[in-house]
């Protein structure tokens, strides 16, 4: 109506961040183990500020591992860190662009831990993918699927799954 208002409240009651599948993923400890070789995992988050997604992977042969996070910053920053078993850090990118880019020589064996965060811990990120380049053998899209407890749902009724592969000797999927 025109009139000065000299003390209001504002409410901005925005949508949540829900945990993606790999949740609880927030510290070294209890990263999400991943598979070996190539390998892509959409539609994660950071949910909440000052939460962390810890990731591990073991390749199965020695050479260069490169990780991305793909996100787009006007929705939240995130950076990127790369660590050796014993916490030591070995590349970060910390950049306040849209994605970060690390590149590492790999020992075969030897377990290696991504760490994706909201730079200061002040941000949440709805939407970001993961993106694993080798080296070793490619992964099917099921794969962490080597046992029972971590059994691929295939959902119901007729399908064809393609592109699916026994990637190391001793390798089971379900």
């Amino acid at each position: 109506n025109g009139s000065l208002q000299s003390d209001y409240t504002l409410v901005v009651d925005g949508p949540v961040v829900s945990g993606d599948r790999f949740e609880i993923n927030d510290t070294f400890s209890t990263a999400s183990v991943l598979g070996a070789g190539d390998q892509t995992h959409q539609g994660l988050t950071i949910h909440a500020p000052y939460n962390n997604d810890w990731f591990q992977i073991s390749p199965a042969v020695s050479g260069t591992l490169e990780v991305d996070v793909l996100f787009d910053t006007r929705v939240g920053d995130l950076d990127l860190e790369l660590y050796d078993a014993s916490q030591q850090l070995l590349d970060n990118s910390l950049t306040s662009t849209d994605n970060e880019h690390v590149s590492v020589d790999v020992v075969a064996g030897q377990d290696y831990y991504i760490k994706v965060v909201a730079p200061l811990g002040a941000y949440t990120q709805p939407d970001y993918d993961l993106v694993i380049n080798g080296p070793g053998p490619n992964l099917d899209p099921y794969e962490v699927n080597d046992s029972f407890a971590t059994a691929a749902d295939l959902g119901t009724g007729d399908q064809l799954q393609e592109n699916l592969s026994i990637h190391l000797g001793g390798n089971d999927d379900w």
